[in-house]
């Protein structure tokens, strides 16, 4: 799992400044950006013992290095497992970051809605290696009020979890959509997670 992170790191050093910090794999931002996270969870409907975690978080970078040069950069983290709980086996551990269009995700000023629509490369977490594509076409829907503070949450993906630190706003969400693998639908029920944020600082880690 160390080495895919680093690499996801090395991809966005000069763009969006990530730091390595004490041994640890953390996404750390001085901009600010606008970000959704969904967590889906799938059981098999023929084999109950068989388990599908999928999250996503899609975040919007916004950099200002004038008072007239500002850009934004969109990118989206994919993290899927598939486990066996009858044998508490991980069957598949998949990880993918892809760099989007600026058509590609939306998202509204208010915190109220938004959509990424896109093709993902996933690789093995252990080996690196080039598995298979997932289409994503997943929207977003805030069913709550904004909350401003410290925000500290995180999201459970079979035995790892994204761990979100950050000072701004979060508005509480469901998504629901496509993650396709090319054989099937991995996010057939809406997110048991979602969330929109809107901050000024803030560290992503992926922790296994």
């Amino acid at each position: 799992m160390e080495h895919v992170i680093r690499r996801c790191c090395l991809f966005l050093v000069g763009l969006i400044m990530p730091t390595y910090i004490n041994g640890a794999d953390i996404f750390k931002v001085n901009t600010q950006q606008k970000l959704v996270a969904a967590a889906f969870s799938h059981k098999d409907e023929i084999d109950p013992c068989m388990e599908t975690e999928a999250a996503l978080t899609v975040y919007r970078v916004v950099s200002k290095h004038t008072s007239e040069d500002l850009f934004a950069l969109d990118y989206v983290l994919v993290y899927i497992t598939e486990k066996n709980l009858c044998t508490d086996q991980t069957l598949v551990s998949v990880l993918g970051l892809t760099q989007l269009e600026k058509t590609e995700f939306k998202i509204a000023t208010n915190l109220i809605s938004a959509n990424v629509n896109t093709t993902v490369k996933m690789q093995d977490t252990v080996t690196g290696v080039h598995l298979f594509n997932v289409e994503l076409n997943i929207s977003w829907s805030a069913n709550g009020d904004p909350i401003r503070g410290v925000i500290h949450d995180k999201i459970w993906v079979g035995d790892s979890f994204f761990e979100i630190h950050a000072t701004g706003a979060s508005r509480p969400a469901i998504a629901a959509g496509v993650i396709f693998d090319g054989a099937m639908n991995l996010t057939p029920s809406p997110s048991y997670f979602g969330e929109f944020l809107n901050v000024r600082q803030g560290t992503l880690e992926l922790i296994k």
